[in-house]
């Protein structure tokens, strides 16, 4: 667990035995952006943004990474680990 992870309403959410692979989340007191970049700079690929959001006021800035079966248990720890240090670094 990272406790500056929050991980945001979505498909991550919903009860489905197959899942979705899509999670939202955003990292307390950082932009999306910066966060994004960080990620992308190891080759890490999110969406970073409102995703789409019709009602910009209702709309939270955050990070979309999708996991799909093309990923490696290796690349998803990877990538948890690149956060953690993140999230510790601030």
């Amino acid at each position: 667990r990272i406790s500056a992870v929050e991980f945001l309403p979505g498909p991550a959410h919903w009860a489905c035995p197959c899942g979705h692979g899509i999670l939202s989340f955003s990292v307390r007191g950082q932009s999306s952006a910066d966060i994004g970049f960080i990620l992308g700079t190891e080759n890490i690929c999110v969406r970073t943004g409102q995703h789409c959001m019709h009602e910009r006021r209702l709309a939270e800035d955050s990070i979309r990474l999708s996991v799909q079966i093309y990923n490696t248990e290796e690349e998803i720890d990877r990538c948890v680990a690149l956060l953690q240090q993140i999230c510790k670094s601030l």
